[in-house]
């Protein structure tokens, strides 16, 4: 295999995304999500004359549960066809053969969920820009949800822990979150991919949303340890120990496993890519 045919595949494959109106659409979409859940706090804001920590909203954003399904939903969304085998790839496959042009798609599904999560990270800055707080502490806005009952007055639907600010700093926390998220939903665009590729078809979708959905039930109505061998689940730090001794995994625990899970994935799908019987 050779790494930058691989790279020139992935770069191939995100321009033709990029230029697809499901692509479009998606990223409107995840927009006017951002707003949905931003408004309430937008509200408080203006009327309190408060400012806002950008990453500790973004972390107590990406720690809630519907958060995190709906941003999965739309990656799984963008990555509906993957891998690519149109008319075009004969051409890709002959010039850089089955393992450079799989590992390229395969690098293609986690380039593809990074650009994913920058772009809801941005949508966010867009939307609280006014009020940003850039230094280092919580700000008076999440200080205010959190410790004093705003989210209750002001209808605002994220889950607001307290024990996020006492186990975490607002960058560490959203470093940690962010890269637990990037691995969940490679491993959930890879699973996608291996689907299509082993039955020949376009229902990969159906495993990842099913995933997406038994961590977002368990989360809601169960709360039983069963739920942490989701890769999604294990995403979000409120789902992982953090000095509360609620008996929850680690977030090692959580980075290993999802590590872990990525490179079989990968693995899986570069093997079932350069299968001859790959129909064209």
């Amino acid at each position: 295999m050779n790494v930058r045919r691989s790279w020139a595949c992935c770069r191939h494959d995100l321009r033709r995304l990029a230029s697809t109106p499901r692509a479009w659409a998606v990223l409107i979409l995840t927009f006017l999500f951002a707003e949905n859940q931003f408004s309430p706090v937008r509200q408080m804001l203006a009327e309190e004359g408060l400012t806002l920590s950008f990453p500790g909203m973004a972390l107590y954003m990406l720690c809630d549960t519907q958060v995190t399904l709906m941003l999965g939903l739309g990656l799984v969304m963008l990555l509906f066809d993957a891998p690519f085998l149109d008319e075009t790839q004969r051409y890709i496959i002959t010039r850089t053969g089955r393992g450079s042009w799989g590992l390229g798609q395969t690098l293609y599904v986690g380039a593809a969920a990074l650009a994913y999560l920058l772009f809801f990270l941005a949508c966010l800055l867009a939307l609280q820009a006014p009020w940003t707080d850039w230094s280092e502490g919580w700000s008076g806005g999440l200080d205010e949800l959190v410790h004093y009952g705003a989210y209750e007055y002001y209808n605002t639907m994220l889950d607001y822990d307290p024990w996020l600010m006492e186990a975490y700093s607002p960058w560490g926390g959203l470093a940690l979150t962010g890269g637990l998220h990037l691995l969940a939903y490679t491993a959930l665009g890879l699973i996608l991919f291996a689907f299509n590729c082993l039955t020949r078809s376009r229902l990969g979708f159906l495993p990842c949303t099913g995933l997406l959905l038994w961590d977002a039930v368990m989360e809601e109505y169960f709360m039983e340890n069963v739920y942490y061998f989701s890769p999604v689940t294990l995403c979000r730090l409120t789902a992982l120990d953090y000095g509360d001794e609620m008996g929850r995994p680690p977030a090692w625990y959580a980075a290993v496993v999802l590590a872990v899970l990525v490179g079989i994935l990968a693995w899986v799908c570069v093997g079932a890519a350069r299968r001859k019987e790959l129909s064209l």
